[in-house]
């Protein structure tokens, strides 16, 4: 069997077609309509067996930047593995994986990924250790009054958007371009392309702007109740009205998905994906802190 190794063919309509329908067959998931509305961008690199126009086996890398323990760090976060059934075990995915880290993996910066549990021994073999997240809860009441209540905005603020305007899409992908990281302990950069294709894929109903505030929130619910998936925002002072806001529209405890340490303490507890565990490779948080990975970064 001669397979080709090919790269960076988005613009090829027949392997990106095959990429596509590979994606469907494994993932449930369709790229075609984040390729269509531009933002699959440079930071998101397929490496991928192909035999003729057919791909049959693929590791992605995406680029991206982290604000890790107080310092920037490039990263690479690793995923779409995927192998088509009649052609797995025969090592594929193993050396797609090792092509990939070769060509992209930065000795100062993290690699890591999600992965379900089924393959918990298979990412150790390359120097991969599974690392646990958490949840962060904000308590009903925990932002009332001080200057957070001051800083609030009228009743009615948060303003839902719909991405089928392109005029929101395009307000959007420029927030993500410019937006800070709310967190020194881990906040992500440069994510711009894959936190487009969750608000496209499965978040566009939670997605909230202040008006006067430089930013939005990706909102849903988990467990029964509210979560704050991201918080994406220009200056890192409009964090606690933001909070605020979220808190005066989903009452309640309100579980937080990012890392809040610009609030001080808060209660954590650890979140436990059946599907989606993190595996790290290189520099990360300490173990002894308590992190959370935003959603809308994740591939």
């Amino acid at each position: 069997m001669t397979l080709t190794l090919v790269t960076d063919y988005k613009e090829n309509d027949a392997l990106r077609a095959s990429f596509n329908r590979l994606a469907q067959d494994t993932f449930g998931i369709d790229f075609e309509p984040w390729y269509r509305a531009g933002c699959w961008d440079e930071s998101y690199q397929c490496l991928s067996f192909a035999d003729g126009t057919e791909i049959v086996a693929n590791v992605s890398a995406t680029r991206l930047r982290l604000m890790l323990g107080g310092e920037a760090r490039p990263a690479v976060q690793i995923g779409t593995v995927m192998t088509r059934p009649d052609y797995r075990g025969q090592g594929f995915a193993r050396q797609l994986l090792e092509a990939v880290l070769d060509r992209y993996a930065d000795g100062d910066g993290p690699c890591f990924l999600f992965a379900n549990r089924e393959v918990l021994g298979f990412y150790p073999k390359f120097g991969f250790r599974p690392v646990a997240e958490s949840r962060f809860r904000l308590p009903a009441g925990a932002l009332s009054g001080g200057s957070a209540a001051a800083a609030s905005p009228a009743a009615g603020g948060l303003r839902r958007l719909s991405l089928s305007s392109p005029a929101t899409m395009a307000r959007l992908q420029n927030l993500l371009e410019r937006r800070v990281p709310v967190s020194r302990t881990l906040g992500v950069t440069d994510g711009t392309g894959i936190a487009l294709w969750h608000l496209m894929n499965g978040l566009a109903d939670g997605l909230y702007e202040l008006p006067g505030i430089d930013g939005f929130l990706v909102c849903g619910r988990e467990g029964g109740g509210p979560v704050v998936y991201d918080l994406v925002c220009t200056r890192v002072e409009d964090l606690l009205p933001l909070l605020q806001a979220a808190a005066d529209l989903l009452p309640g405890p309100l579980g937080l998905g990012f890392c809040p340490d610009r609030l001080g303490p808060l209660p954590a507890e650890t979140l436990t994906r059946q599907d989606s565990m993190l595996f790290v490779r290189g520099p990360w948080v300490s173990a002894d802190i308590p992190f959370a990975f935003p959603v809308t970064a994740q591939t």
